[in-house]
């Protein structure tokens, strides 16, 4: 066997991983699960990665209109744009987690598991 084929053997076999993603996204690997499965644990997956983002980009714009903030000096419109950066980067993130509350709050309200979608009825058969 060349290493090219070890390699992609080994990917096969899922020897090989993103320890970011959970076991559940590992076991998709194998023919036996459906594409429903696989859409249903990606949500899941997309939503914690989209709050990482959020969170991981409005933190750097905190940064950087703080660090506008303390070289405006004197300027006025520096000073302008960078309280307008960091307003615009907290209302962001009161945005984000707020839609992340929201969406938490219609899973208790109707009593359904909104992360883990049972998405078998839409399959093509």
């Amino acid at each position: 066997m060349t290493l090219n084929s070890k390699f992609l053997a080994s990917l096969i076999n899922g020897q090989i991983g993103n320890p970011v993603f959970r076991n559940e996204l590992m076991n998709l690997q194998k023919p036996t699960a459906s594409p429903t499965a696989f859409f249903a644990k990606m949500i899941p997956v997309f939503i914690t990665i989209g709050l990482i983002i959020g969170s991981v980009l409005a933190f750097f714009m905190l940064i950087q209109g703080g660090i506008s903030w303390i070289t405006a000096g004197s300027d006025k419109a520096g000073l302008e744009g960078a309280q307008k950066r960091i307003s615009n980067a907290l209302i962001g993130l009161a945005v984000l987690f707020s839609a992340f509350a929201i969406f938490a709050l219609l899973e208790k309200i109707f009593g359904i598991d909104l992360l883990s979608l049972d998405l078998t009825p839409l399959l093509i058969r």
